[in-house]
C-alpha cells in the first residue's frame, strides 16, 4: 500500500460575492493543467434550493506523476451555496453573471511507492523504510516544500505570506477581479477585509 505524507491537512478559502462559475472552473481547470495536474471530478451534485438558487457541491481529484516513485495528490471541494444568475450593468453593457458563496477545500498529501514495488515482502517494506528515512531523505523534504508551495498557489495565497496576505480568487465580473480576502495562519480560513 502507497505511504501517504500529508503536507497540507487542510486548507480553506471562502468568499461571498458576484462572479462568474465558468471563469471560476476554467480557472481552476487551467491551474491544474499549467502545473502539470491530472484531475478528475468525482462527484457533481446540483441542488435546487428554489427561488432561483441552487447549491453546488464538487469534488476532484488530482494528481501529479513526479517518478516511478511520488506523486503530488490534491483532494478539493468547491462548495457554492445560494448559487443565482444575476445581471449587471458595466460601462452600459448588461452582463449575465452569479452571485453566491464561494468555498474551496484543498487537502494535500505526497504518495510515496504509489505503484506498491516495495509491498511485496516484510523485508522490502523495511527497505523502504531505511530508503525513505536515510538515502532519499533530502529529495522527500524537497518535494513536501514544492506541494505545499503548490497547494498554497492553488489557492491563490503565496506559502510564506500567506499570513496577511491579500487573496484574489480570480471571480470575475467583465474585466474586474473581485473577492478580497485576509488569510488567518492559524485556521487557513479567509476572512473578508
Amino acid at each position: 500500500m502507497p505511504q501517504k505524507d500529508i503536507i497540507v491537512p487542510h486548507v480553506k478559502i471562502k468568499d461571498r460575492s458576484i462572479f462568474s462559475l465558468e471563469e471560476l472552473y476554467k480557472m481552476l481547470i487551467r491551474w491544474f493543467e499549467n502545473y502539470g495536474y491530472d484531475f478528475q471530478e468525482q462527484e457533481y451534485r446540483d441542488n435546487d434550493m428554489g427561488e432561483g438558487k441552487k447549491h453546488l457541491e464538487i469534488k476532484w481529484y488530482a494528481e501529479k506523476k513526479i517518478d516511478d516513485y511520488f506523486k503530488f495528490v490534491m483532494e478539493i471541494n468547491l462548495f457554492i451555496l445560494g448559487l443565482e444568475s444575476i445581471e449587471i450593468e458595466k460601462d452600459g453593457i448588461k452582463h449575465k453573471t452569479n452571485r453566491g458563496e464561494v468555498e474551496i477545500r484543498t487537502k494535500a498529501y505526497l504518495l510515496k511507492d504509489w505503484n506498491a514495488k516495495f509491498e511485496q515482502s516484510a523485508f522490502m517494506k523495511f527497505f523502504r523504510d531505511i530508503y525513505d528515512k536515510y538515502i532519499i531523505r533530502s529529495r522527500i523534504e524537497g518535494y513536501e516544500g514544492e506541494l505545499y508551495e503548490e497547494t498554497y498557489n492553488h489557492n491563490g495565497v503565496s506559502a510564506p505570506n500567506r499570513r496577511h496576505c491579500q487573496l484574489h480568487l480570480s471571480i470575475r465580473v467583465g474585466a474586474k477581479t473581485r473577492g478580497s480576502h485576509r488569510v488567518s495562519d492559524k485556521t487557513q480560513t479567509s476572512e473578508r477585509i
